[in-house]
């Protein structure tokens, strides 16, 4: 359970910036001797697009009240950049919007509402083969940005958190642990109805000796406490040959309260039960 608390703290809030595609539209040694090429009425003899998939990959949504400073992405002077627009969202009714500074080569980010798993893509144009940018910003509870630029990630395998492999084996550990739990259930059942119906019998012991190891291989369902005490209260008969047929009646009388006043053995199998079926799906969730 630790684990997973911690892994829910970590990504309670948290958005992500990947870059999605890279792809240069105009190179300098494609161009003619005489053609000029402008965009937007500005000469370029470089052009290159870039396209940035913003997520709240967290666990919470975040509001607009909670950008303490704005949301932005800072190109590097070499980038030069001259355009940036949202390309997609989804849901399409997002409403996120930039505001583009080309002196500063900033782009401000807004969005009224950012739910988990919402998306949006930001195509920006560069006066260069390549756009390189970093996130700056303040949102409350989320602590740094996640920024992914690697083009060769996209499309692979998501990251497994380390969390996996603690809770996945604590929850095997939990699933063999429910086995023999269930091994106690149905002796545990096997000898109520039997004691119920009248039927429960004692085979012959031959001393007290036997009756304790009996007690202890035919209530195995009980608690070691509670073994201890139909122990106690069994050793206060006489020893003797032919111990069963002695003391029968005796010993079923403190068989039948034994286990009539023993923990049931159902609530603990079902807390095991939920909480290893919690661990197998947080591992199969993040794999």
């Amino acid at each position: 359970m630790g684990p997973i608390a911690w892994d829910y703290y970590k990504t309670k809030s948290e958005i992500e910036f990947r870059v999605l595609e890279n792809s240069v539209v105009i190179e300098k040694v494609q161009r003619l001797e005489g053609l000029v090429i402008t965009y937007a009425g500005e000469e370029v003899e470089e052009l290159s697009k870039t396209t940035i998939g913003v997520t709240n990959t967290g666990r919470t949504p975040i509001l607009n009240k909670d950008v303490v400073q704005p949301l932005t992405l800072v190109f590097s002077a070499e980038s030069k950049l001259i355009d940036a627009k949202v390309e997609s969202s989804t849901p399409k009714d997002l409403g996120a919007t930039l505001r583009l500074n080309k002196t500063s080569g900033a782009v401000n980010v807004d969005f009224p509402l950012l739910n988990p798993g919402d998306q949006f893509q930001i195509s920006a144009l560069a006066k260069s083969v390549k756009a390189d940018f970093d996130v700056i910003g303040r949102i409350a509870g989320v602590g740094t940005f996640r920024l992914e630029k690697d083009l060769a990630r996209v499309g692979t395998a998501k990251t497994i958190p380390w969390t996996i492999y603690p809770v996945g084996f604590f929850s095997l550990l939990l699933a063999l642990v429910l086995c023999a739990g269930l091994r106690h259930m149905r002796a545990e059942r096997r000898v109520k109805r039997a004691l119920r119906r009248g039927s429960f019998s004692i085979p012959p012991l031959n001393s007290l000796n036997d009756c304790l190891k009996w007690i202890d291989r035919h209530f195995f369902f009980t608690t070691v406490k509670e073994r201890r005490s139909f122990k106690e209260a069994v050793s206060t008969l006489t020893d003797q040959p032919n111990f069963t047929s002695a003391h029968e009646m005796e010993i079923l009388r403190l068989a039948q309260i034994s286990v009539e006043s023993a923990l049931s053995n159902f609530l603990p199998a079902l807390i095991v039960a939920v909480i290893s079926g919690l661990g197998f799906w947080y591992v199969w969730s993040n794999v």
